[in-house]
């Protein structure tokens, strides 16, 4: 795995706070946590169609192999990919491979797409945005928003004595910015050093866990003052955020970057942006508040 044409292992990733990235070959990762073989399907195959791919598969199979990690190169790759996995009981990837296989669909129900979007739009609401990544972009995205927009950082000593309390003094401290024209950030992203040190400090599950605990608390308090969009970054704060509001579906709005949409709660008047640290460029959380 990638970025651009660094391993992951040397970018950003390696220094992740829950799940740091030390070895970029997916077959190894995935024999080393389950059963059986994994094969590589290369790029090459992808060029030559949906079929191939299928075809590939099914020697892989014949082989014994039990799992295919398939190499994708370009937007068409996972295009192709998305049309050849169609079917199959169990798929698994990154929101690029969620693209692709939604592209596969849309070629089936092409007057849907522009519904869906609508459906999933935000109107304009009470915005909040929460970031919980320590990835280099996040960092990056924080640093540019907060330079211009109201900001609080956590400290996460108190989130360990108190994540509940903590939660319930900075939701106050959001409810009293509506003087801004953008929305207030909070955030626990930091960088690597600082982050090192944190994890020395307190121990990595310990403080992971009270910063989630926090955000978990926090999100629900803010749905009580009003706030009705939440810009979340990071997949772990996505995932409490999401659990916290009770959420049960999405319908799927317009897409602020690659990989990441505006999504509309079935269930409750709430729009969400969630995205994985490293996803968006630097104006993520400007541009993400400029579609109402």
């Amino acid at each position: 795995l990638f970025v651009g044409d660094v391993p992951l292992n040397e970018s950003g990733m390696r220094h992740h706070p829950i799940t740091p990235m030390l070895d970029s070959n997916l077959m190894r990762l995935m024999e080393a946590q389950a059963s059986g073989k994994a094969r590589n399907v290369p790029a090459r195959v992808l060029d030559m169609g949906a079929e191939a791919v299928r075809s590939a598969f099914s020697e892989l199979r014949v082989a014994g192999i039990r799992y295919a990690v398939v190499d994708t190169l370009t937007d068409e790759h996972l295009t192709v990919l998305g049309q050849a996995v169609e079917g199959m009981s169990l798929v698994s990837g990154g929101s690029g491979l969620g693209a692709g296989i939604a592209r596969a669909f849309l070629a089936r129900s092409a007057g849907e797409a522009q519904d869906a979007s609508t459906a999933g739009a935000p109107p304009g609401g009470k915005t909040i945005v929460l970031s919980g990544s320590c990835s280099t972009m996040t960092n990056a995205q924080v640093a540019a928003y907060s330079a211009k927009a109201p900001a609080f950082g956590l400290d996460v000593t108190k989130c360990l004595s108190n994540a509940v309390g903590y939660a319930g003094e900075v939701a106050r401290w959001a409810a009293q910015q509506s003087g801004s024209s953008l929305a207030p950030l909070i955030y626990a992203t930091t960088d690597p050093e600082r982050l090192a040190a944190v994890q020395k400090l307190h121990g990595a599950e310990a403080a992971s866990a009270a910063v989630e605990e926090f955000f978990f608390s926090l999100a629900g308090l803010l749905a009580k003052e009003g706030f009705d969009h939440f810009i979340v970054a990071g997949g772990e704060t996505s995932g409490v955020v999401v659990q916290s509001l009770g959420i049960t579906g999405f319908h799927i709005g317009p897409q602020i970057a690659p990989g990441v949409p505006w999504v509309r709660a079935v269930n409750a008047p709430l729009s969400l942006a969630l995205k994985s640290g490293n996803f968006g460029d630097e104006q993520f959380f400007f541009k993400a508040q400029s579609f109402y």
